[in-house]
């Protein structure tokens, strides 16, 4: 989506992690399920770690989120 239409890339990016964002749990951890049927509210998996890391590498490797020094790391 990136290449074809990188507004659309990134409204589609802010719109994931304001998701993330409204659904993180009182331990500071994101509810990213594995699915859900947003006609019948129905989820599954909220801790699917995959709904989570896949779009993570795909938005950094389009540049959309800047290198972040590690914990630890100079």
């Amino acid at each position: 989506m990136h290449r074809t239409d990188p507004a659309a890339a990134r409204a589609m990016a802010a719109e994931f992690v304001g998701f993330l964002r409204k659904h993180m749990r009182p331990d500071g951890i994101t509810e990213a399920w594995e699915w859900m049927n947003p006609d019948t509210d129905k989820r599954n998996n909220p801790l699917y770690a995959a709904s989570v890391v896949l779009p993570y590498v795909s938005l950094k490797q389009a540049g959309l989120i800047a290198d972040t020094p590690r914990r630890g790391s100079r």
